[in-house]
């Protein structure tokens, strides 16, 4: 027998335990419906949820106080935690951390090529597949979402990261598809907020897109939305009702401190999200200081 024929009998048994662990995995874990709510009863209503299973995400915060990234060059993601590189432990126990620093904010990308640790996931397990969101991995994202929720955290979900460029060109080349599929699957209903995308001047060139995008978020989701530029920017921040300011780190809270007064400038709330590449109190008092409504680095 062939060498090619031993490989192709190899492969057609990967694929059906792939397949029969994918059925195993449905049956574990809760199908979570259009409308957020979930089949069968949840314990407990600290966690927005009611008697019925029905799921209520908690009031996007102000002061938003969370912290997204620690280590050596950021090298710790705390975005990327719906990533199913991670186990479910291990996003417990991040989720532990953040609530030790006294976060009530959890910033989650559902959508990441190539940004950072654990990046390489989205809605449809692979390259994206306008109308073909895959169950599985929707159901262990609205898993983790519901985790959080129950540690009292508000859970802003950011729908596109930069490094991502041949997914965010699919995802744009149909927007109001991946609005829908995000809908349809529960999890912009199980959202306490939704920014449109980390550094979205990078892979958004007009603002007609810009708009679109918000546009096609707003007509099935009635939370509050977010922008978010590369450092200094904000030429997208009519579109949403926050805007997500970055700026160059290490520059002491003086510079941070009219910094996020320039950012006031575009006339919206601003949550001074990204000030450093680690937690650092000081500089977010400082944003504080001057009227941010929240910021990421706590």
């Amino acid at each position: 027998m062939s060498l090619k024929s031993e490989w192709k009998k190899l492969l057609a048994k990967l694929e059906k335990l792939w397949e029969n662990f994918k059925k195993q995995a449905e049956k574990a874990i809760p199908d979570v419906n259009p409308d957020g709510k979930q089949d069968g009863k949840q314990d407990g209503k600290q966690d927005g949820s009611s008697d019925s299973g029905a799921f209520t995400p908690i009031k996007f915060p102000e002061p938003s106080l969370a912290s997204c990234w620690e280590g050596e060059n950021a090298g710790t993601r705390h975005m990327n935690e719906l990533s199913f590189h991670f186990t479910d432990e291990t996003v417990e126990n991040r989720l532990k951390w953040a609530k030790d620093r006294g976060c009530n904010t959890i910033h989650w990308f559902v959508c990441n090529q190539g940004d950072g640790e654990g990046s390489g996931y989205n809605i449809y397990s692979g390259e994206p597949s306008i109308g073909n969101p895959d169950k599985y991995t929707v159901q262990r994202m609205a898993n983790r979402i519901r985790m959080a929720n129950k540690m009292g955290f508000a859970v802003v979900l950011w729908l596109m990261a930069d490094d991502s460029s041949r997914w965010n060109k699919a995802l744009l080349s149909n927007i109001g598809g991946y609005v829908k599929d995000l809908k349809d699957s529960g999890l912009l209903d199980m959202a306490s907020g939704v920014v449109l995308g980390l550094e979205m001047n990078e892979y958004i060139k007009s603002k007609s897109v810009a708009k679109a995008l918000a546009d096609e978020v707003r007509k099935v989701y009635s939370g509050p939305i977010g922008t978010h530029h590369t450092s200094g920017s904000g030429e997208f921040a009519a579109y949403g009702d926050y805007l997500y300011w970055q700026m160059a780190p290490k520059q002491g809270v003086e510079a941070i401190k009219r910094s996020v007064k320039a950012a006031q400038a575009y006339g919206k709330p601003v949550i001074a999200f990204e000030l450093e590449r680690n937690p650092n109190r000081d500089s977010c008092n400082a944003a504080f200081a001057v009227g941010a409504k929240g910021v990421g680095n706590w």
